[in-house]
């Protein structure tokens, strides 16, 4: 076991966002037709989304016809209460005219950057200098996104993974993650020593999250043979993460 660490600036936390309830919908199709109008997929996201007293979202409109195809997508946009709420639509089932499809709230983008921002300012204040994420967040557990946050002329990323859903609350948890590049290059240099030659090359398949227990399998190769290695994160302390490295005795 190779132990290394590296150091990162910012700490797992927890955010709350108001959303709406959503769920499984189904809609008949024409014979002669391959498409939900987006007229009846507006109208079935208006019905699902109405809050226990009744009360309806103002408006909700489609861009296209959901294609009657199962794992066919569509974003649609809900207003309620004077916001704008995204709505993703999921073709589940395909049966004859018969098309299920599920629907899930996306919490807005901005939202989230906002969120991670306001998360992570230090107690002086000091904020980061900004903060992006590549699309809007699904309102399902397990549900996660990669954000990169920029502060004081470094980039880092920040995994945003939803914890739970229950009526209107939407709770995920944000926990910035070790660069995959760099847990790569970490990896190589530990084990040059135990391989007697510099790996031709290693590549792990997705950031390495600041969380004591989190696990990485990354691929090590050197002379036409790969060999595997555990990454397995052993501490997080004030923004240092430790983690061990267990190179596979025999090449895959």
């Amino acid at each position: 076991v190779i132990r290394s660490a590296l150091r990162t600036t910012l700490v797992s936390g927890a955010a709350v966002g108001l959303m709406a309830t959503a769920g499984a919908c189904s809609c008949s199709v024409g014979s002669k037709s391959n498409a939900v109008s987006k007229d009846d997929v507006a109208s079935q996201i208006s019905a699902k989304m109405t809050d226990p007293a009744g009360l309806k979202p103002e408006s909700v409109t489609c861009p296209n016809d959901l294609a009657a195809k199962v794992g066919a997508q569509l974003d649609c946009t809900m207003k309620s209460n004077g916001q704008s709420y995204a709505v993703n639509v999921t073709v589940t089932s395909v049966n004859g005219s018969d098309v299920k499809f599920d629907m899930v709230q996306k919490i807005d983008k901005a939202q989230i950057a906002n969120d991670i921002s306001a998360k992570l300012t230090d107690g002086a204040g000091n904020k980061p200098d900004s903060v992006s994420c590549p699309d809007n967040l699904l309102a399902k557990v397990g549900a996660q996104l990669n954000c990169t946050m920029n502060a004081k002329n470094q980039t880092y990323n920040v995994n945003v993974t939803v914890t739970s859903v229950s009526g209107t609350s939407v709770k995920y948890d944000m926990v910035e993650t070790v660069d995959k590049d760099k847990v790569a290059g970490v990896i190589s240099n530990k084990v040059t020593p135990l391989l007697g030659v510099t790996p031709d090359s290693v590549t792990c398949p997705d950031n390495l999250k600041g969380v004591e227990g989190a696990t990485l399998r990354c691929q090590v190769n050197t002379a036409g043979k790969t060999y595997g290695a555990t990454v397995t994160v052993t501490n997080v302390d004030a923004g240092d993460v430790s983690f061990d490295i267990l190179l596979d005795n025999q090449p895959s």
